[in-house]
């Protein structure tokens, strides 16, 4: 969903591109970004390099991230990292809901669910292929039996977020997921 907030922009400049949307429960999106500190003080403060940041004389010599509206930098440093974490996930499902139901209904737009793909990859691209009218190539069936998910911790400590953060974060994604195939 990162895309989200550019994609009418790049459908006016290809109408026909075919775009796929990939969810995935809030819980394992923020703990992996927590697994890589990409919104922890150090590489906030320090010369991280995994991550673009904007060059804006509000930030205080910090690296702020490039989503963050001017009027809301201060509120993100002040916030822990997994509700940065939350911050930025919560504005991506934000981006998509946006879009609005009649562009997000496209016949060139599909949005998974990842969980589900990963579940079943074989039916899942099949559905893609069928939306997009593609066929399988030499080794599609071969990466297919590779999808599966990471064996890694995805489990979060919540007891840092507050109800009303968790509470919208998985409403969000939610009504995301009414999208999906």
């Amino acid at each position: 969903p990162e895309v989200g907030i550019h994609l009418k922009s790049f459908f006016s400049y290809y109408p026909d591109m075919k775009t796929i949307i990939m969810l995935r429960n809030p819980e394992s999106v923020v703990a992996s970004m927590l697994e890589r500190e990409w919104y922890g003080d150090k590489a906030l403060t320090e010369n991280h390099g995994k991550w673009l940041f904007l060059d804006e004389t509000n930030s205080k010599n910090r690296n702020t991230p490039d989503w963050i509206p001017k009027d809301d930098v201060e509120k993100f440093y002040a916030l822990s990292e997994i509700e940065r974490c939350l911050m930025y996930y919560k504005m991506e499902y934000e981006n998509v809901i946006n879009l609005g139901s009649e562009f997000l209904r496209k016949d060139n737009i599909i949005i998974m669910d990842y969980n589900k793909f990963v579940s079943d990859p074989k039916k899942c691209f099949n559905k893609i292929s069928e939306k997009f009218g593609l066929g399988y190539g030499n080794i599609t069936s071969s990466l297919l039996e590779n999808v599966k998910e990471p064996k890694k911790d995805r489990k979060l400590n919540w007891n840092s977020v507050s109800q009303e953060n968790k509470s919208k974060i998985f409403d969000l994604y939610e009504k995301c997921l009414r999208f999906s195939i």
